[in-house]
């Protein structure tokens, strides 16, 4: 909690999901991943790169020599372990080792999941709400209308719902009380709880009141993969994998109440390459004054059209 009042006291907390955030808010969860996962700008964990140099701290060749001296042998061996660990080509298989800034980016920027999460973010922040809105509406079916707020994964979402839900992205119409909460998978499966810990947060959603009690939530997953998922055969299976090896804090996501929540709710699946399709087509409608909004498509399209597992299903090397 005091962690939580920390955070708070710095940067807010959200008192209802459909107020606006500026897009600035997408920068700051980018920098608050980094600060956290330092393996994005050191290639390994901090715990992983201190201990390295402590063991090479500890060779016996070292034995004898001053600080100075010790700190440029170690110096040398790092920028040795950096030039070796070097990708020759952008799609060379990952490594998790200690590497220059830009290897570090080559890993996040075409291979990453996490990667992948900040870029949406930023990217359904600044569409318009009439995109958002046929997005979800040729989705599901339905007709959406209204403005879109749309909240990643930060610390503001966290301390504001449940500090331990992991999500990826979520946008709320307060016009049309319509929620959607979209997971994003990039060379991964859904996870074995996944289904089940959103209908828990949107049930913590309703019970602190950041959106109205007749707000329709939607869940969608947008993946590499295909699918056509058989969805209560998956919450079967979540509710099997809880109950047989569930920590205590996950006990909550098999209440009834959460189940019962998780079946009923829309539930679509949707491939990157749909998004991408999608996206041309609603580009070829849009008029010069737009231009804009068709930079923000062709610039996600073109970056979508980058990640390797989306170029590896193509078949492009």
């Amino acid at each position: 909690m005091e962690k939580n009042n920390g955070y708070t006291r710095n940067f807010g907390s959200i008192k209802d999901l459909g107020d606006p955030l500026p897009w600035t808010e997408g920068v700051a969860n980018i920098y608050e991943h980094i600060a956290w996962y330092t393996a994005t700008v050191l290639g390994v964990t901090k715990t992983t790169f201190w201990k390295t140099i402590l063991e090479w701290n500890d060779d016996p060749a070292l034995t004898g020599l001053t600080l100075d001296q010790r700190v440029q042998a170690i110096k040398t061996r790092l920028q040795e372990e950096v030039n070796r660990n070097e990708a020759k080509d952008r799609y060379d298989k990952l490594g998790s080792t200690i590497a220059k800034p830009y290897e570090c980016l080559r890993r996040q920027r075409f291979f990453s999941e996490d990667y992948l999460n900040k870029e949406f973010d930023l990217f359904l922040s600044l569409a318009s709400d009439q995109y958002v809105s046929a997005l979800y509406g040729q989705i599901y079916g339905r007709d959406f209308t209204g403005a879109w707020s749309v909240h990643g994964n930060g610390g503001r979402f966290q301390v504001s719902t449940l500090y331990e839900m992991q999500m990826d992205n979520i946008a709320y119409n307060r016009d049309c009380h319509r929620l959607v909460a979209n997971e994003l998978k990039l060379g991964g499966k859904k996870n074995r709880d996944q289904i089940l810990k959103y209908a828990r947060l949107f049930q913590t959603l309703l019970d602190r009141a950041l959106v109205p009690d007749d707000t329709e939530f939607h869940l969608l997953f947008i993946s590499d993969q295909e699918g056509d998922p058989d969805w209560d055969m998956e919450i079967d299976g979540e509710i099997d994998h809880i109950r047989r090896v569930g920590r205590n804090g996950q006990k909550r996501l098999v209440d009834p109440e959460v189940i019962e929540l998780a079946r009923r709710v829309p539930k679509a699946f949707l491939t990157w390459h749909q998004l991408i399709n999608f996206n041309e087509e609603w580009m070829s409608h849009l008029k010069p004054e737009q231009s804009v909004e068709k930079k923000l498509l062709s610039g996600f399209n073109q970056t979508l059209g980058e990640k390797y597992y989306l170029r590896s299903r193509q078949g492009v090397s």
